[in-house]
């Protein structure tokens, strides 16, 4: 299943922190894509690919206005997460694969959550199914739309990535009752654990919150964490 990592060029910075986070607590060998606009000045590891998407402007509707064509583009599920989805902790592979066979094992899903968000909104048990309590979000409940780390359906993301939209009037979406999608996710046994890196306010202000400090005194050696210009 494709990683998509969605970024812009205020963001970009973060890139390096993202890498080198991903490949200790994923995989060093999973592809993953960068999608963005201006080539990040650096060079990536090996696993990850960059496809800009054009020019960016000053006006924040581009959001979905270019992403909407990437997406139309991809495989019929894919994982979507942002550039301050700071890894802190291992990847669960077994809770993972299993909420990969999700998508294949219940009709209409349109977005599984791969951390905890999902019992942070209105939500009730779906099933249990492999050892797994398996929760949905209902149509009412808010942020069935969240760019949070997630497998996506594309029908799904396409159906609300109308033109001329910013990322928050993407996720704010809340007309959701004309249609049959299913929001499902786990609660403590969810597979990522993250930290949402920087708040778009103060963009070097890095959350390493729960990351060991051997990590974060590696990304320092490294050169990864840059100070704010």
């Amino acid at each position: 299943m494709d990683i998509c990592v969605t970024t812009s060029n205020a963001y970009k910075h973060l890139i390096p922190i993202y890498c080198f986070l991903f490949n200790k607590f994923w995989n060093d060998q999973q592809r993953v894509e960068i999608v963005g606009y201006d080539q990040p000045p650096y060079n990536l590891p090996s696993n990850f690919h960059f496809v800009s998407l054009g020019k960016q402007t000053e006006d924040k509707q581009n959001f979905t206005r270019d992403l909407r064509k990437y997406f139309a583009k991809k495989d019929k599920h894919f994982i979507w997460m942002m550039e301050d989805t700071f890894l802190r902790h291992p990847v669960d592979f077994k809770a993972l694969n299993f909420l990969k066979s999700l998508t294949e094992k219940i009709p209409d899903v349109g977005r599984i959550n791969l951390t905890r968000e999902v019992v942070k909104q209105d939500h009730v048990l779906f099933d249990t199914i492999g050892g797994y309590d398996v929760y949905a979000n209902n149509k009412y409940s808010l942020y069935r739309l969240s760019t949070q780390p997630s497998i996506w359906s594309k029908h799904f993301v396409l159906q609300y990535m109308a033109e001329d939209l910013t990322p928050w009037e993407f996720e704010c979406q809340s007309d959701h009752s004309v249609d049959e999608f299913k929001i499902l996710g786990l609660d403590h046994d969810a597979p990522v654990k993250h930290n949402e890196g920087v708040r778009k306010h103060d963009l070097h202000n890095y959350n390493f919150d729960g990351i060991d400090q051997s990590v974060i005194d590696e990304m320092n050696k490294l050169g990864l964490i840059t100070k704010c210009p």
